[in-house]
Parts: structure tokens; sequence; C-alpha cells
């Protein structure tokens, strides 16, 4: 994807550690290797691949060697690619949480806070021009 793209995800979608609903689980390793052995197959995916690619990451450096990762996302999957059970679509199955109430709202959002980021960091006296002009004072 692109950088803008991927560093929307890092920060509003999962890779953003740090905050209370995005917390890195420090037994995830522990507990896959209670579940499987180094030798099982394994799959592992998320919604945009960036999760799924540090989780498959991790187990590979606890000598996990048979992993296979979607690293696009499961957002990329054409329906139909693979047999499901249920109701909804494959491309869809990693999406959770709020995301799943606010649907397009969430991209808008977290692009204007980006926006935003981006204008305050880059250009940072014209931000405070236009934030005291609508009466906002930083």
């Amino acid at each position: 994807g692109t950088i803008i793209k991927r560093q929307a995800h890092n920060n509003f979608a999962g890779l953003f550690y740090g905050l209370s609903f995005t917390k890195l689980n420090r037994d995830f390793t522990k507990t896959v290797r209670s579940k499987f052995s180094p030798e099982s197959k394994l799959l592992v995916v998320c919604q945009e691949g960036l999760r799924s690619t540090a989780a498959a990451d991790a187990l590979e450096r606890e000598g996990f060697q048979n992993l296979a990762c979607i690293t696009s996302g499961l957002q990329t999957l054409k329906p139909g690619t693979f047999e499901t059970v249920g109701k909804a679509e494959l491309q869809n199955a990693g999406k959770a949480g709020l995301v799943t109430i606010q649907g397009k709202i969430s991209i808008v959002l977290g692009t204007v806070l980006i926006t935003l980021l981006l204008l305050i960091t880059v250009f940072p006296d014209q931000a405070e021009q236009i934030f005291e002009s609508a009466g906002i004072k930083l």
C-alpha cells in the first residue's frame, strides 16, 4: 500500500502500540507455542496484512518454519477465493470493533486526523494561524 495508507493503518488500526486499545500481546508466541508445535503449518492473517506480518515474523523468530501469511491482508481477497462458512465475505472477516459500526466514517475521520497531524507537523506556523482564525487556541 501507500505510505499514507500504511501510516493510517499503523496509527489508527493496530500497530500504534501503547494506547489502551492497541497493546502488544506479550504472550502471543508463548500462547501459540502452547497450542501448536513449531513444525505445525500455520496461516496468519489480519485485515490489512500488517499485524499478521508482524505476528508471522515473531513466530519465525521463535522457530516456527511452516508459516504462511497473506501480507496484503484479507481485504484483498476476491469473493470465492476460499470456501467459507456463514454470510460474511472473507475479505471482511478481519474487521472488528468500532470500525464495523462506524464503517466509512472511520476512514474519513482517520484521513482528517492524519491531514491535521501533517499540517501541524510540516507547517506549524500556518496551522496555528488557521486554528486561531477558527477560534481554536493551541
